[in-house]
């Protein structure tokens, strides 16, 4: 599961976020792991965009509570190779 992965504003846009998570999939397979699985805030369209982008996959929809607002969560699986 990756929990959070957030780049600076001024570090977006510069195939940062591809690199590192290439480096945490390498690792990840080097200690037998097989998927990785995320939790995405429905309206975050450019981070939806990004990790469609790295092939993960819809695998169901839930909701949370976020301090005082409710918010709809996709859940997304990468299949690692």
């Amino acid at each position: 599961m990756i929990g959070l992965l957030l780049l600076s504003p001024n570090e977006r846009n510069k195939k940062l976020g591809r690199i590192i998570h290439e480096e945490i999939k390498k690792y990840a397979l080097s200690q037998g792991a097989d998927t990785f699985q995320i939790g995405l805030v429905e309206e975050n369209i450019k981070g939806r965009k990004f990790w469609d982008s790295l092939g993960y996959q819809q695998v169901k929809s839930t909701t949370i509570n976020m301090g005082n607002k409710e918010n709809n969560l996709d859940i997304l699986r990468l299949i690692l190779k």
